[in-house]
């Protein structure tokens, strides 16, 4: 989830350039903020006392990290070399702060990755010194803020809404139904693929693998067209995409790509 672009004119009343940088730099911070605050205010129940919605942001993310201890980088050009060692992220984070730093910019990140509720990521701004703006980032390479759509059951969502479209296929049901349970299964399993590939990403798997990720879901798509029946797509979008999204999303899998990427 991303605020894609707040296009506004700002003039500092006495055109004070520093004034205006610094308000640049106060506004980002509740911009980013709102991207996990506004979809945890969205799927949160009003009438509970838990919280049945956590979401991530690249200023939560920062302040987290700062509560659990971590350190809280602020790089430039100048202590770039210095700093650099001392970071622990995917590939693509790192590539993401050498380029901003070699741009001129100003990074501001923490120590290494942090977990909150499954998800597990980095939070990183890279912004303009000159004008205050620039980007709030999170994970491998994203904008914005991501909610954790399934959380640990996202494999028996699937699981069920695949055994829901076989019984919708065996029982005389409405048409309009069946194909709704189907529009689902589907839609479930794309899902469960695009937080599959973030969660390779994020932990430092190479790309190959994560094209590898797309390959096999499309292979079980298509092999379960070739049965010409509903039948026998939601049977291998049930069982096949509940077996491989449980293996692709272990934790086991992620901390081979970690230690890889290390």
């Amino acid at each position: 989830m991303d605020i894609d672009r707040i296009l506004h004119t700002k003039v500092e009343v006495n055109n004070d350039r520093e004034k205006l940088t610094a308000y640049n730099l106060s506004r980002g911070p509740s911009y980013s903020l709102n991207e996990n605050l506004v979809p945890e205010q969205l799927f949160d129940d009003p009438k509970t006392e838990a919280k049945e919605a956590d979401g991530i942001s690249a200023t939560k993310a920062l302040s987290l990290a700062a509560q659990q201890g971590q350190t809280i980088y602020t790089i430039t050009t100048a202590n770039y070399a210095e700093v650099l060692p001392k970071l622990n992220h995917s590939d693509v984070v790192m590539t993401d702060i050498r380029n901003g730093v070699n741009a001129g910019k100003t990074v501001t990140v923490h120590d290494t990755q942090i977990t909150l509720n499954g998800w597990s990521g980095t939070g990183y701004t890279i912004l303009d010194p000159n004008s205050g703006a620039g980007a709030y980032m999170i994970g491998g390479g994203l904008d914005g803020g991501v909610i954790e759509f399934f959380g640990d059951n996202q494999n028996v969502i699937t699981l069920a809404l695949g055994i829901l479209s076989i019984a919708a296929a065996i029982v005389t049901v409405p048409f309009t139904l069946g194909v709704l349970l189907i529009s689902l299964t589907v839609f479930s399993a794309l899902m469960i693929t695009m937080s599959n590939n973030l969660a390779l990403l994020e932990a430092g798997c190479p790309q190959k693998l994560v094209n590898f990720n797309w390959l096999v879901n499309t292979i079980a798509l298509t092999v379960g067209s070739i049965f010409g029946s509903t039948v026998g797509r939601a049977i291998v979008l049930s069982i096949v995409g509940w077996i491989y999204t449980s293996a692709i999303s272990s934790d086991s899998i992620q901390s081979a790509c970690t230690n890889l990427g290390n």
